[in-house]
C-alpha cells in the first residue's frame, strides 16, 4: 500500500484474517466460485484490470482474494486525493453486492468494523488512517482527483502542467 491508498477489506463470513509470526493470510471461503464473481463483475460492467483485478467507477481498483476456485472477499483501494467520494462509492457498492451476492464483513487495517452508513464509515476510515491523511494533505494540499491509487502519480504529474489544470478548470474535472 502505497502512501495515496486507503485499503478497506471486504470477507465472507466464512473467511477469516489469521496471522502467523509476521504474515497475515486469510483462511476459509464462503463456497462460491469465484466464476459467479467474475460474472456479477462482468453483468455489472466493472472493468477488468488483470487476472484478479477490477476497476470501479475509474477510482476503486478491487483485488479479488480467492481459495483456489472459490471466493473469499476482495480488497478495495482508494485514492486518498478522491477519498470521501471514493468511500461513500466503497459503501454502495458493498451494499449492493451483500444484497446481490453474500453478505460480507467489513475489516479496516484488519479490525472488522460495523459502519451502517457511508458517512460512518468515512468517519471510522478517517480516524483509522489519520496520520497518512495528514501526511498526504501535507504534501499534495486539499486537491481532489478522480482516480485509482495506481494511475495517482500520472494524474498529479499532469495535473502539475499548466494547460492541463486549465483544461480541467474549465471542464470541471477536478475541483
Amino acid at each position: 500500500m502505497g502512501m495515496e491508498s486507503i485499503e478497506i477489506t471486504a470477507l465472507t463470513k466464512e473467511t477469516s484474517i489469521c496471522r502467523q509470526n509476521e504474515y497475515w493470510y486469510l483462511e476459509g471461503n464462503g463456497g462460491l466460485p469465484l466464476s459467479a464473481i467474475e460474472e456479477y463483475f462482468c453483468t455489472h460492467k466493472i472493468k477488468k484490470a488483470g487476472d484478479k483485478k477490477r476497476i470501479l467507477d475509474n477510482c476503486i481498483e478491487i483485488i479479488i482474494y480467492s481459495d483456489g476456485f472459490y471466493f473469499q472477499g476482495f480488497e478495495l483501494k482508494i485514492c486518498i486525493s478522491y477519498l470521501k467520494n471514493g468511500i461513500i462509492d466503497c459503501y454502495n457498492f458493498l451494499q449492493r453486492f451483500n444484497k446481490d451476492i453474500i453478505e460480507l464483513d467489513i475489516y479496516v487495517l484488519n479490525k472488522k468494523i460495523t459502519a451502517g452508513d457511508p458517512f460512518k464509515l468515512y468517519d471510522i476510515i478517517n480516524m483509522m488512517y489519520k496520520d497518512k491523511i495528514e501526511i498526504f494533505k501535507k504534501q499534495y494540499g486539499n486537491m481532489e482527483i478522480k482516480t485509482t491509487s495506481s494511475d495517482f502519480y500520472s494524474k498529479i504529474k499532469l495535473y502539475n502542467k499548466l494547460w492541463y489544470r486549465l483544461y480541467c478548470r474549465l471542464f470541471n474535472k477536478i475541483k
